[in-house]
């Protein structure tokens, strides 16, 4: 389990993209760290904690707790899809399930 100081921003459903659909080519570990589109113009670090397992592989779907490294105010509610990335590279899309930090809340 991750050791962050206020606990997960918020929880989602991560469906990482298959490699033959151009996702990763290999699984992806607690503390992966990509990109989370929060906004058109507003992405940053999200910490990934996979819950029931330490891994997520292509084309898998996996409950996970989020720690956002500068979360943006009122940007997230229940329901709300949000591209993973690498880089300019979409790796995985996250439903949001459950928001824990209120600052996040639309």
């Amino acid at each position: 389990m991750l050791s962050m100081k206020n606990g997960p921003d918020f929880q989602a459903d991560v469906t990482m993209v298959s490699t033959e659909d151009g996702g990763k080519s290999h699984y992806a570990v607690t503390g992966y760290r990509p990109q989370c589109e929060l906004a058109e113009d507003w992405r940053t670090t999200g910490v990934h904690e996979y819950i029931g397992a330490d891994k997520i592989f292509p084309g898998e779907t996996r409950p996970t707790n989020i720690y956002l490294l500068s979360p943006k105010e009122g940007s997230l509610w229940v329901g709300r899809e949000l591209r993973i990335m690498e880089a300019n590279k979409v790796v995985g899309y996250a439903k949001v399930t459950e928001i824990f930090n209120d600052l996040l809340l639309a």
